[in-house]
């Protein structure tokens, strides 16, 4: 008897521990392939969005695979797998170098495709693990094996590992090669336990199966399961997307969704979750109620700040709680040649809400509204929800009509915005508790998501900020223009500022010409950038970077811009939206390129005396712009004598001293400039420069500047490594520059 109670725990183990590292590999790679991408398709801030979309899609041919696989045998549909594995093996280690030759602009089809040529193959193989092997457990004599689904808590749990591995252990102490080298050898590791997993699993006998036959699936069930999962996979790329781009940009931000996500699932799938179906589906209206208040309505300072961030993630949590609660509920527990169906369709609502995300909302909403438009469409999944009636008609009637509307700018009431916004939300906070007392008894929950969507309907089309006056959303971000109106010299002026996500990227004075070709922003005269002009007096200069173009009026009779600018929106706003391009003269017009700084800079023939960076977008690090061989590159094109000078403000990161470590290493010196002053001009913005040079610097040191020593803890950043975490420092120098 112990024996066999001994077998049966080694293969709840085998089988645990094999779906464990299954996860932890698919979820380590993907990190480790964005690193990849950086150098060879420019560091395009959607990038990750896309890879995520990506491996969505691939995690549904691994299914699909499975599930093609789940017609013949179990066994053979195992030996099937394990040859899949096989077969992924070839393309390892992972390496996207072999796949150059694309344009500097690398837009999401271009890195689809990459991604597609390196790790298809072996990326499918490992998504295939989860459904295969829960197969092959019901047919082991384990106590557990009419219920498989217990598993993929494990395989979660490996997520999680893989996830959370990656920052704190794996990126800090390997290079990428050594990344991929450990990735092989752990997927060499996984084809053993599959193995192992295959001789433990055995043949369902006749009467086995047909006493768990229930028949085939209807339609109505699988789509149920498709939209349940479609639904937090949406929500999870669009509550990242929102809180990167409108609150905070803060380093690895997105890993807080997307546990978040997994540990939904965790709950949702455990044998006896933690929180039920019932007290969720009670909380859901309220949830989103709750949710498109803060989110439309009312912008409290606190919703920008890391409080706003926990906010946000508790709405989005909760409703994915809710969805995968939901589908747990709903899996076939009798007959197992439906669990690959099951996991299929999962995989297809996962996949079909990342492609929505990566490729088609970007190019459809001018303004980021996704994550509020789906907090109500998910009220069409909840029990009571039924769109045959009067209120889900209207709620189906409003959301379309909310999703046409979706890219007018709001009306003009010809009054203050914010104040028609508190009043509304002060009505509505009494107005709340007192309807849902009064009708307690009555209050159903497709009443309270018709009022969320008419406040959500409100504030966007009827009391949205009047003082935007553009926005422009693509792949790279979204562009938004404000005009402010200001008192200058007993003057009105308008303030025209660029925000590219959660950045000002230049403003300009419009109405007294005298100032509208002021330097501003991070650019002034009184600033850093103002001392390199006044001391090197360069005549060919390299941007890489537009914003609004700024700085290019630091004008001379023989100086020369040229602007590298990865984003085409950031160019047509900066030539027709602001007077800089225009208006400055120097020696001739600047000339502007549009692709990736880095790219674009190393096929330029000419030399500079001054090369200019501005690439941070947000709080977001572009590693690939400052490793050791990019740094090369920029000073095979500087001139003997010219310098590069580095805008490094950010809120998050200290990135002198590893920058300056790395320059040391092809025999660059470095200096620092922070402009902090209480008594900046208003239009100025605080900020931090780095200068590199290699030749004998200019003389910065009397205006303030001081010399930053490399570092003998820190390791130099090249291509192959970098370790954002060593940078990390959310107190530090560079708290408040942006």
């Amino acid at each position: 008897m112990a024996t066999g109670g001994n077998k049966t725990g080694l293969t709840l183990g085998v089988f645990s521990f094999t779906l464990f590292l299954s996860a932890s590999l698919m979820f380590a790679v993907q990190p480790m392939a964005g690193k990849m991408l950086l150098p060879l398709v420019g560091g395009t801030p959607a990038g990750w969005v896309v890879a995520m979309a990506f491996f969505q899609v691939m995690l549904l041919a691994g299914y699909l695979m499975a599930h093609a696989f789940s017609g013949v045998p179990a066994q053979r549909h195992g030996m099937l797998y394990v040859l899949a594995l096989l077969a992924g093996a070839v393309f390892l280690p992972v390496s996207l170098a072999g796949h150059e030759g694309f344009d500097s602009i690398a837009g999401p089809g271009r890195i689809f495709l990459l991604l597609t040529q390196a790790l298809a193959v072996p990326f499918i193989a490992l998504s295939a693990t989860s459904s295969t092997l829960q197969r092959l457990f019901t047919t082991t004599r384990h106590g557990s094996s009419d219920d498989p689904y217990f598993l993929y808590v494990a395989s979660n749990l490996g997520s999680f590992a893989g996830l959370l591995l990656y920052p704190a252990l794996i990126e800090p102490l390997l290079t990428l090669d050594q990344q991929s080298r450990c990735l092989a050898g752990g997927y060499v590791l996984l084809i053993a336990l599959a193995g192992v997993c295959l001789a433990l699993s055995g043949e369902s006998s006749q009467q086995k199966t047909a006493a768990k036959s229930g028949g085939k699936l209807s339609w109505k069930r699988q789509l149920e399961w498709m939209a349940l999962a479609f639904l937090p996979s949406s929500l999870l790329m669009a509550v990242t997307t929102y809180i990167t781009s409108d609150i905070i940009s803060a380093p690895l931000i997105w890993v807080l969704p997307l546990a978040l996500y997994l540990l939904t699932f965790v709950i949702a799938f455990s044998k006896k979750p933690a929180v039920s179906l019932r007290l969720m589906e009670a909380l859901h209206p309220y949830i989103i109620c709750i949710g498109i208040l803060f989110v439309s309505l009312i912008r409290a300072d606190w919703l920008f700040s890391w409080i706003g961030v926990l906010f946000y993630l508790v709405i989005f949590a909760g409703i994915a709680l809710v969805c995968h609660l939901r589908l747990a509920s709903l899996r076939p527990l009798d007959d197992s040649r439906h669990l690959t169906a099951f996991y299929l369709m999962m995989s297809i609502g996962g996949a079909l809400g990342g492609v929505l995300n990566a490729f088609i909302i970007p190019n459809v909403f001018d303004r980021l509204i996704e994550f509020p438009l789906l907090l109500l469409v998910s009220f069409m999944l909840h029990k009571d929800f039924k769109p045959s009636s009067g209120t889900g008609i209207a709620i189906i009637a409003l959301a379309v009509l909310s999703i046409l509307l979706v890219n007018t700018p709001p009306m003009s009431l010809g009054t203050d915005t914010m104040h028609a916004r508190v009043l509304l939300f002060r009505i509505l906070i009494v107005a709340v508790p007192c309807a849902l007392f009064l009708f307690r008894r009555s209050l159903r929950p497709a009443y309270l998501a018709l009022g969320a969507l008419g406040v959500f309907m409100i504030s966007q089309f009827v009391i949205g900020d009047q003082s935007e006056i553009l926005s422009i959303r693509n792949f790279f971000g979204t562009v938004r223009l404000y005009d402010t109106a200001r008192m200058v010299d007993d003057k009105e002026l308008t303030i025209r500022t660029m925000r590219h996500g959660s950045t000002t990227h230049g403003m300009q004075m419009l109405g007294d010409t005298r100032l509208e070709k002021t330097q501003t922003a991070y650019f002034t005269q009184q600033g850093p950038l103002g001392d390199v002009f006044s001391a090197l007096k360069p005549r060919k200069v390299a941007v890489l970077g537009l914003g609004a173009g700024v700085t290019n009026c630091y004008t001379a009779p023989d100086r020369e811009f040229t602007f590298l600018e990865i984003d085409p929106a950031v160019v047509d706003v900066a030539q027709n939206k602001f007077a800089f391009l225009s208006k400055c003269v120097s020696k001739r017009p600047p000339t502007i390129i549009v692709g990736d700084g880095r790219l674009e800079f190393a096929k330029l023939k000419e030399k500079f005396d001054l090369l200019i960076i501005d690439v941070f977008t947000s709080d977001t690090i572009p590693t690939h712009i400052v490793t050791r061989e990019a740094l090369k590159t920029y000073f095979e094109h500087i001139s003997p004598g010219g310098i590069l000078a580095m805008n490094i403000s950010n809120r998050y990161f200290e990135l002198w001293s590893v920058i300056a470590t790395t320059a040391s290493t092809l025999g660059l010196s470095a200096e620092m400039k922070a402009d902090l002053s209480p008594g900046r001009p208003f239009y100025s913005s605080p900020s931090l420069w780095l200068v590199l040079s290699k030749d004998p610097p200019p003389p910065l040191a009397k205006r303030g500047w001081r010399p930053v020593r490399p570092s003998e803890t820190l390791r130099p950043w090249t291509d192959n490594y970098t370790n954002l975490m060593a940078a990390l420092s959310f107190g530090g120098v560079g708290n408040g520059l942006k």
